[in-house]
């Protein structure tokens, strides 16, 4: 009879979260006895091609993908018909999660060493021809030693791989999406850009810079809406880093900076990363 707290001869430890798709849960490597995170794909998704596409491709993804910002795949594991990934476990809290908890904007150099990571993250993800296309607070992990950890490539893409979804759909999450993408465009390194820029509004104004009472208002805010200024709003913003976001928020892709390094040089934040000499 199989041992319903082993999965191959990893120890299921705790349940960590319930998304979606699945499940994640802490484990014990009992062969090289080593903490790790193990994703599920729910039982009854298993029978769907498209989830199943999908959860491929993260781990796909993520088998491209060594990098300190970024939590590392060890392994797929195939038991049954259930599907697993095998990953690095984060000791952290998500980005949101902190947000929600203290109630109010973070500091500027706090907001910047957050984005000079995550870009470093992402730059190097972008290099090796992998666009996440979901970037937003939650799949931010903060780690205990106060590494930024990029999560969920379950939408990411591949450069140049074959589509998962139909032309003309919406990949990703409204409130972080850039204007292609609301367009049901396939997005690229410069769709994560914008994100991300997003997601550094959101951290030092309190919210998001663009809302609407539905979905469609507020994918047509993202598509025609101007950020509202943060100068002088906000306390210690300076002009060149306000310059930098709204050019980040740029609705034309073109219009953006071309990589994330240029974002996070003109942030003045590369100086922040976790590892900057």
């Amino acid at each position: 009879m199989t041992d319903p707290q082993m999965i191959g001869h990893y120890r299921i430890v705790k349940l960590l979260g319930v998304g979606a798709m699945g499940k994640v849960h802490a484990a014990l490597d009992t062969f090289l006895e080593r903490e790790v995170a193990i994703k599920s794909l729910r039982a009854e998704l298993t029978q769907d091609p498209d989830f199943v596409g999908r959860f491929r491709a993260e781990a796909t993804s993520l088998a491209k993908l060594n990098h300190p910002n970024i939590t590392t795949l060890y392994s797929p594991v195939l038991q049954g018909s259930d599907l697993y990934m095998v990953m690095e476990l984060v000791n952290g809290r998500p980005l949101d999660e902190i947000l929600r908890e203290r109630g109010r904007p973070l500091g500027v150099k706090e907001s910047l060493a957050v984005i000079a990571q995550a870009a470093d993250g992402l730059a190097y993800a972008h290099q090796m021809g992998v666009i996440h296309r979901d970037i937003k607070p939650s799949n931010l992990m903060v780690a205990d030693d106060g590494r930024i950890k990029i999560m969920d490539f379950g939408i990411a893409r591949v450069r140049g791989s074959v589509r998962l979804t139909r032309a003309g759909t919406a990949v990703g999450t409204p409130l972080y999406m850039s204007p292609e993408q609301c367009r049901g465009g396939e997005g690229d390194e410069r769709s994560d850009l914008y994100s991300l820029a997003v997601v550094l509004y959101e951290m030092l104004a309190g919210a998001p810079p663009f809302s609407g009472a539905t979905e469609y208002d507020l994918t047509q805010a993202q598509i025609h809406a101007e950020a509202p200024p943060l100068v002088p709003r906000i306390s210690g913003v300076t002009p060149e880093i306000e310059s930098a976001i709204m050019t980040a928020l740029s609705k034309r892709p073109e219009q953006r900076f071309p990589n994330m390094r240029a974002f996070s040089d003109a942030l003045g934040a590369t100086a922040l990363r976790i590892d900057a000499s």
